[in-house]
This record gives C-alpha cells, structure tokens and sequence, in this order.
C-alpha cells in the first residue's frame, strides 16, 4: 500500500504540468492514468484521494504531435528527425531526471491501452453526452433535404457549352428548375411543378400554371401587356391589351383591361405599344391600325387619335428607317404607309427617296464575304436552343453588313441576351446555319418561312455592344456563325462571283 500510495501522490503532484513538456509530460500522463486504472480495480485507498486523479483524457488538450508520440509509444527523441536534435553521442548527454528506468521502458504486455483507460465519471447521472464518434447516429436535424444538391462549382460549370434552356435536372439541379445556359449557368424560372423536356428539338419550358389555357405573359417571363396562348409548356402570343393583361386565377381566366375611354382609336405609346403605330381598341383588346410616318397624334379623352404627317414629307421610304421591315419598300402619303414591294435583295435610300439595291442575283462586292473571313476562335461544339452546333467566330469589324451567300429560307429568329439570332436553311447546300451577335435595331429580314435570295443583307454585326452580348456573351466585336455540320463542311472557302 505504501508503493501504491506513493504512486497515487506522484500522479497528483504531476497533474497539470505535463502538457507539451516533451518525454516528462508523456511520462507523467501516463503515471496519472495508471494510478487511475489502480483506483478503478481498488487496489487504492480511496481516502488518499481528495479529487480526480486524472482528468486528462487521451488526446484532449494534447498537441498533435504530443499525441502522435504518445500513441506510438515511443519517446519524443526517438519521433524526433535526427535533424531536430544535437549530434551529441548518447553518453555524453544529461541524464533526464524524469525518464523512466530502463528496465520500465518496454510496457507490459497485459497492460490496457491508454485509450481504454477511462476516468471516474464525476458527471451528474442525467448528463448525456451526444454520441459524435459513431457514424450512423441519425439526427434528423442536420438530414439532407430531398432535393438536388447546389451545382458544385469545383466540378465545372455545366453550361459551359451548352445555349438556350435547360431543364434542371439536366444539369444535375432541381427538377423544378428552368435554366438558360449561356457558357455559364442562370436561373431563368422556378416552375410549377416539374419542368418539361421539350424532345423535338425545341427549348425545355416550365409547364402551364394552372394547365393548357390563356395566360398573361408576365408571370411567365412574356410581354406583360399580351395574352398567350399556354398549351403544354409553350406560349404563343394571342393578342396584345391596352394596358396591363390582368391576372385572374384558374386556366383561361386571365383577360386584357378594358380600352381607357372606351372602344376607339389609340396611339400605342400610351398603352405600353408602338408609339408609332395607330390601334383600334375593342374591349381591352388592340389590333393595328396603321403605322404613322412620324409620330401619332395622342389627342384629348373622347377623340380619336390619329397618324400625323409623314417624316420627311411624302415619299418611299426603306422600312428600316421607320421601324418596319428592312428589306420592304414603302410610300408614306399624309402620314399613312402602304406597302409598294418587297426588294430582292437589300432597301436603301434614307428619308424620302428608298429604292430597292439589286436584282436578287447574286452578292454584292461591297458587302464582306465572311466564309472567307479569318477565324478568332473554334470551331467548337455547344448546344443552343436544344440543337448541337459548332460555334465559328470570325474578325468581322461591328456594323459590317452581314449577306447571304445563297438562297436562304428563314426558319426562326429571335432577340436574346447575346443579340438577334436569325436561323436560315441554305436552299443551295441544304445546311442549317444561324448568325448570333446581329444588332436588334437592324432587323432586315424577319418574315420567317420566307426565302431571301444570295446578297440579302440579313442585318449588321456586333459582339461590342451591351444589347449583342458584350461583355458577358462577347469579348469584342466578330461575328458568330453557328453551324450543324461542321464549319468547312457548311461553308467552304472561296471567292464567290459579286456585282
């Protein structure tokens, strides 16, 4: 009893001190755990003991190299890079005061591990402790919740070549989500419901909100000002309100507001139109009209609007510079536009005196012939509206007139974020083709199904301007040819024959 007690005075004599003290703190840990285990097995007094023996568990408040030495057993000289100590010879050195007999050092082999060696539990018996060590302890709390994972940017953008819409879980996302994809990834809409994917080469789309039916477009990203026709997640514009389309709930519920002073005729600045387009207004709904040759006349409640005069006078006029179709000839008269022809090429002239340029029989040399143009990047392959493309950039300076090389017959277009975005079928290869970039202002051929004849000018490049895409979509300006065969395949090199 005597040598047990004077163990159990060196571990509370050397409680505390051996913290990060080398062989001595590793040496005195272990006489306080050992003492410990003497006072589990009551091989101690209890009345010797006035308070824990010890409370320093293995590997709290330890440092981790304190603690690797420890579980290795071995001594801190003995862990320690020769680098780390003196090349001193060993019987040289200052005998450790503290160090363990020789015949000590090997622990015996019935001996239980320090990790096994618990200390008396001095808690309160109602404490729980949370059991953090065992990995299939549920908490219901912290569970994951049933529903896509956030797009983990470390494993790359997965829009990075991909154009248009895309249902979530596509793109490994929520299936509720619809996601314009544009090199890099936005949320276009949260649907109701789970988004659809369009199989015939159409763009994904949220469903109908409340089933196929008629639908104001703002809730659906659409002109706030029409209603839409919904049929399984696609919206076709029906007709155009004066004023706000107001949202009423149910399928086919939604209506335009009735016309301001009743049925009549209205300037459309007012309601939200073309400020230059005369409407008639029947309940709420407006059809056109005329189109007015400079502004329209917005007059006092109770009289009918009206046209005022033609912008420079009477004349013909190239439908671009009035707002209207680029490529058709106009005559303005008090006001009024009447249609005088269709040009086979391309409409020029400012002011009153448009004429149609051309013959429709081939390119004009003063227009640049881009399939000869050199490249700035790719080709390389992407998806855009639910097509694969390789996508060619060409060193096209902005505001260039961009013209066909053959007979072409539009089959879409439309305004995006990164410009207008015309589709045409070479009659003369059969390739699908589309240019991206073009300047939404300059429009010139936009009735689709229609075939223009080689020399068109379709519109003008851009790539240097917020409304074609720079600087998210574009770095500069060139112009985008996207193509479904390969570029040389769709386009090869070549001086083509110009007037």
């Amino acid at each position: 009893m005597v040598y047990i007690s004077a163990w159990v005075g060196v571990a509370r004599g050397a409680s505390g001190e051996g913290r990060g003290q080398g062989a001595t703190g590793v040496y005195t840990r272990r006489v306080r755990r050992f003492a410990a285990l003497l006072l589990l097995l009551g091989c101690v007094d209890p009345d010797l003991v006035d308070g824990p023996i010890d409370n320093d568990v293995p590997g709290q408040g330890d440092t981790e190299d304190e603690q690797a030495t420890e579980d290795s057993g071995l001594t801190p000289e003995a862990a320690t890079p020769d680098s780390a100590a003196p090349d001193v010879p060993s019987e040289e050195r200052a005998p450790d005061p503290d160090a363990e007999p020789p015949t000590d050092t090997q622990e015996p082999s019935d001996r239980v591990p320090p990790a096994d060696v618990t200390a008396p539990d001095t808690r309160a018996p109602d404490t729980a402790v949370p059991d953090t060590a065992r990995p299939d302890t549920a908490r219901p709390d912290t569970a994951a919740p049933d529903t896509a994972p956030p797009m983990d940017v470390s494993m790359g953008d997965p829009c990075a070549r991909l154009m248009g819409l895309y249902c979530g879980d596509r793109l490994g996302l929520a299936s509720d989500l619809l996601i314009r994809c544009s090199g890099s990834l936005a949320i276009e809409r949260h649907c109701r419901g789970r988004c659809l994917r369009m199989g015939d080469g159409g763009e994904d789309a949220c469903p109908c909100p409340d089933g196929d039916g008629v639908y104001c477009g703002e809730p659906a990203g659409l002109d706030a000002n029409r209603l839409y026709d919904c049929r399984g997640g696609r919206y076709t514009a029906r007709s155009l309100c004066a004023g706000r389309c107001t949202v009423v709930a149910g399928a086919g519920a939604d209506r335009c507001a009735a016309c301001p002073s009743g049925n009549g005729l209205y300037c459309g600045g007012p309601l939200g139109a073309d400020a230059n387009v005369l409407y008639h207004c029947m309940d709420g709904v407006l059809s056109e009209r005329q189109r007015c040759g400079s502004r329209c006349q917005v007059n006092p409640p109770g009289v009918p609007d009206a046209c005022g005069g033609c912008p420079m006078g009477d004349g013909t006029y190239c439908g671009g510079s009035v707002g209207m179709d680029a490529n058709t000839l106009y005559r303005c008269a008090g006001g009024t536009f009447t249609m005088l022809s269709r040009c086979p090429s391309t409409c020029v002239g400012a002011g009153a005196s448009g004429s149609c340029m051309g013959t429709g029989m081939g390119l004009s040399c003063s227009n640049v012939q881009w399939w000869n143009v050199r490249l700035t990047y790719g080709p390389y392959r992407l998806t855009n509206g639910g097509i694969m493309w390789w996508d060619t950039d060409l060193a096209v300076a902005a505001g260039s007139r961009v013209q066909l090389r053959h007979d072409s017959r539009l089959v879409a277009e439309s305004v995006q974020a990164w410009g207008w975005q015309p589709r045409f079928m070479d009659l003369t290869t059969g390739q699908l083709f589309q240019f991206l970039h073009l300047t939404p202002s300059a429009r010139y051929t936009t009735t689709v199904g229609m075939t223009y004849p080689a020399g068109t000018v379709v519109g003008l490049s851009g790539g240097a301007t917020a409304d074609t895409g720079y600087p998210r979509y574009s770095t500069g300006a060139h112009l985008c040819v996207e193509t479904v065969a390969e570029w040389r395949t769709a386009f090869p090199m070549g001086m083509d024959a110009c007037r």
